[in-house]
């Protein structure tokens, strides 16, 4: 699959966020290194808001759903 395959069949996803499909959009204009870079960046921003959010409580899978619970 290429880059512009996939970036279609996101645009054309209906269950893919407007967020996701705007970020889409704007990456088109965008430098690809410039790009990938500011990326990274949100990934890891993104990433410390979860494991923020999430501090205090532990996961464990249970099929077929997922329970969580705070640590003791």
């Amino acid at each position: 699959m290429t880059y512009l395959d996939k970036l279609n069949q996101v645009l054309a996803d209906p269950t893919a966020s407007a967020w996701l499909k705007s970020a889409l959009r704007a990456l088109e204009s965008r430098d690809p290194i410039d790009a990938v870079g500011d990326v990274e960046t949100l990934h890891t921003i993104a990433e410390m808001r979860l494991n923020e959010t999430f501090a205090g409580y532990s996961f464990t899978a249970k099929a077929p759903n997922a329970y969580f619970s705070t640590k003791p």
